[in-house]
This record gives C-alpha cells, structure tokens and sequence, in this order.
C-alpha cells in the first residue's frame, strides 16, 4: 500500500457516491474519501467509474481512513 502525505496528487477511481460522500480507489487496496461538504465545495457531480486527479487532505493511520479533494 502507498505511503501518503497530505497535500500529494494522486489518480484516483470513484467507487462509489454515497450519502456521506464519494468513495474513491487509489489502488487495490486503498480507498478515500471526498467527503459530503468537499464534494459541495467542489460543486461537481461524481459517478462511479470516473476517473479523478485527487489531492490528499489528511491522513488517520490510526482508523485507516484517507480524505481527500480534487486536485
């Protein structure tokens, strides 16, 4: 699995689109997510399969969760 730091630009896969947010797949087995409030800031509409130019907001190695944006 990739080592990430904020603020680096990856390519990335949405997943999916959820409630919370868009799920999006940095390679097999890494997922982010752009969450609800970047996803209305961003003003764009997602769909699965999409592919995307992200930027990584924050990293919690703890709880394993990535947050991303668009780059």
């Amino acid at each position: 699995s990739k080592q990430l730091v904020t603020a680096q630009t990856l390519d990335g896969k949405i997943k999916d689109v959820k409630q919370f947010g868009v799920l999006v797949s940095l390679d097999e087995e890494t997922m982010g997510l752009i969450h609800t409030s970047e996803v209305e800031k961003i003003g764009k509409k997602f769909t699965s399969g999409q592919e995307v130019k992200i930027k990584v907001l924050a990293v919690d190695r703890q709880n394993r969760k990535i947050f991303l944006t668009v780059a």
